[in-house]
């Protein structure tokens, strides 16, 4: 099998990621609510938007963890890289707590309800989304494996991260 960041060989076990470990707790609602916006990309994933991409990253002070939901066109050819426009983008951060996108009721919802509901909020990044993406979907579903065990992705912060080709995820390749 090919050694690659989609294969659990090699990016489980190298040890080497960009994924917090000392900087947020393994559990609670800081956790809770980070993996229910990386739950709502899964979701959008698995109902045919594998265009949509998740860039993570610490804010400037370190305090909160951020997640900027956009499309792959919005991401730099690495595949990690969020490109400096904010055009199509929703954003969370760990200050909104259980509130993404403004939802005040999002723990009501099921994952795919909330898919549901951010496609309808952000009909244009929606649509940018559209499309089968097999390669960074297969990527997504093993970093939530790992983000559940508390270690949340982080791509960018004011200090050094290792960035190694088993952590990132892959640049997009397939055609819509």
């Amino acid at each position: 099998m090919e050694n690659s960041p989609r294969t659990e060989s090699s990016w489980f076990s190298q040890g080497k990621s960009a994924f917090s470990s000392d900087k947020f707790p393994q559990s609670g609602p800081l956790l809770r609510d980070a993996l229910r916006v990386l739950s709502i990309v899964q979701s959008l994933h698995e109902s045919g938007y594998q265009w949509i991409r998740a860039f993570t990253c610490l804010s400037s002070s370190g305090v909160h963890w951020r997640c900027y939901v956009t499309s792959a066109d919005n991401v730099e050819d690495n595949g990690w890289t969020l490109k400096c426009t904010f055009t199509n983008v929703a954003d969370y951060t760990s200050g909104d707590g259980a509130a993404p996108f403004g939802w005040d009721d999002a723990e009501k919802w099921t994952y795919p309800e909330l898919a549901l509901r951010f496609a309808k909020q952000f009909p244009a990044l929606a649509e940018c989304g559209a499309g089968s993406d097999q390669a960074y979907a297969d990527w997504f579903a093993g970093m939530m494996i790992t983000a559940r065990t508390g270690r949340l992705p982080i791509f960018s912060a004011d200090y050094a991260i290792d960035l190694s080709a088993v952590s990132v995820p892959p640049p997009p390749r397939d055609s819509r």
